[in-house]
């Protein structure tokens, strides 16, 4: 009964953390399309809103799901300046929305001409951070496709695998 027991405890681990490496695939996917969106929308807020940037990214933050990078970004606005506010601010998400590192140069890139210059050229810089976020997007969902079967497969297999040797 205690190798029967240990044996089950084996394969429920094992498969949680396949599920668990196939949920960082997933969040990862998630969260570009969140930051995409939330573009989209700062773009249009440039476009048609007087708005200070630290108001907007309050408002931007109430409605989408980025782990809190606007709110943060806009936190820090008034100590940091804006593109040091922008930097930190993804540092301090980066680990929650399971970003790599192109994701997150990215993010730096868009943050480092974030709100220094006039509205074009705000726009034109939310529109060119957009355009190289859709190959790092289409390689997320690429990866979750190919990789998340094969991370949830691999917990299960590997748990009866285990299992069956020591029993």
């Amino acid at each position: 009964m205690i190798k029967l027991t240990g044996a089950l405890c084996i394969v429920l681990s094992t498969t949680c953390i396949g599920f668990y490496r196939a949920d960082i695939l997933k969040k990862r996917t998630v969260y570009l399309k969140n930051i995409i969106s939330s573009l989209c929308m700062l773009e249009s807020e440039i476009s048609f809103s007087q708005n200070i940037l630290r108001r907007v990214f309050i408002h931007i933050d109430g409605m989408s799901d980025t782990a809190g990078l606007f709110l943060k970004a806009a936190e820090r606005t008034e100590g940091q300046g804006i593109r040091d506010a922008w930097k930190s601010a993804v540092d301090d998400t980066a680990k929650e929305m399971c970003l790599k590192r192109n994701d997150i140069e990215v993010l730096y890139l868009f943050g480092e001409n974030l709100g220094m210059s006039d509205r074009e050229s705000q726009i034109k810089n939310i529109r060119h951070t957009v355009d190289m976020m859709g190959p790092l997007l289409d390689e997320a969902e690429e990866d979750y496709k190919k990789n998340g079967r094969l991370c949830r497969g691999a917990g299960i297999l590997s748990g009866l695998f285990f299992a069956v040797i020591l029993y």
